[in-house]
């Protein structure tokens, strides 16, 4: 390659890095310095941004992952309480499973219910075949417990079916236009069109911003339903052909100090420091902060299962999205979707 064409540091999304990470990043050697980044940045699912084959070729740079946002004063209002105990014979609670997810939704959708000051109970995200798997993961890791294959290395296909039924039921109860990207979902409940949002962290900064957001002030965070959140963002190495390797060193010395990371949380950006951003004073601002580690601590992006076939992580969530996609499009129906995906799972 031409010397003009070379990058020293190179920003990639974290789904990929197990896929092309040692193509383009060098190994980055455990000197006492970067121990120190590793220590700083200490987390239980700092393997996702950092490894590869259990050495280090990345860092984590903008991680996000997926969390609830959710209208709390929607939730804390008691006659919306009692009127959802009058429907439902249960209290009105963060859903912790997307069985109550779903009902709530409904709840809060005035198509179903004239009375709910939303016009929807949730948003919807599938403007990709990767970005509708993201969306629609953590409902089959909820009901697979995150083994997604059985003994004969096929994907479980009774939780398949029910997760895909469930996606398809919060369809019903969500916003249909403008649900591209995440970014698009957040604005849509910044509107106050929705009553809760999954959506990554990465995004949620907008809804805190008064000129733009109807709900600031008003929001809270939880963990998604399902405690099976997936993690997204990107990580950040160095480029196989730089030859500033000290210089590299030196910058990630100066972005993992705690005064950057702080600094770059208030702005509203993604910290890669997973832990001292609870001490920053920013709960009045960013709500949901509270959750974001440990959504982190229970986060994946990977194949968990005991893998039986030569996949990688961008083929299987191109063919679930590509199959989600086409339910809620309706160029399928679940038992077509459940056949595109068993035929191409099976054929790679």
């Amino acid at each position: 390659l031409n010397r003009e064409y070379y990058f020293d540091l190179v920003r990639m999304d974290v789904a990929i890095l197990k896929e092309f990470g040692e193509d383009i990043y060098q190994e980055i050697i455990e000197t006492e310095e970067l121990n120190n980044i590793l220590k700083f940045l200490e987390n239980d699912c700092l393997k996702f941004f950092t490894r590869i084959k259990n050495q280090v070729y990345a860092l984590p740079f903008d991680p996000s992952v997926q969390i609830l946002l959710y209208r709390k004063d929607l939730f804390d209002d008691a006659f919306l309480q009692r009127a959802y105990y009058e429907l439902n014979r249960e209290e009105l609670t963060i859903p912790k499973n997307f069985e109550k997810y779903n009902k709530v939704a409904k709840f809060f959708s005035k198509k179903f219910n004239k009375k709910s000051p939303t016009e929807y109970g949730s948003t919807i995200t599938f403007g990709s075949p990767v970005v509708a798997a993201c969306d629609f993961l953590p409902r089959f890791l909820y009901e697979t417990e995150g083994v997604i294959q059985n003994k004969n290395g096929d994907l479980k296909h009774d939780e398949l079916k029910e997760s895909l039924e469930n996606y398809l039921e919060t369809f019903e109860y969500s916003i249909k236009e403008n649900n591209s990207w995440w970014r698009d979902s957040t604005q849509e409940f910044a509107k106050g069109n929705a009553a809760m949002a999954i959506v990554f962290s990465n995004h949620a900064s907008y809804i805190a911003d008064s000129k733009l957001s109807e709900v600031a002030g008003r929001v809270g965070g939880a963990l998604i339903p399902g405690s099976n959140p997936l993690l997204g963002g990107g990580v950040i190495g160095i480029s196989k052909h730089s030859p500033q390797v000290h210089e590299c060193m030196e910058f990630f010395k100066w972005f993992y100090n705690t005064d950057i990371t702080s600094a770059l949380t208030l702005l509203g950006g993604s910290s890669p420091n997973f832990k001292e951003v609870e001490d920053f004073d920013l709960l009045s601002i960013y709500p949901w902060i509270s959750v974001i580690s440990e959504s982190f601590n229970l986060g994946t992006r990977s194949l968990t299962q005991d893998a039986t076939k030569e996949m990688t992580l961008s083929q299987f969530e191109n063919i679930i999205g590509s199959a989600v996609r086409n339910i809620v499009n309706k160029n399928m129906n679940i038992e077509e979707a459940m056949r595109f995906i068993e035929i191409m799972y099976s054929s790679n």
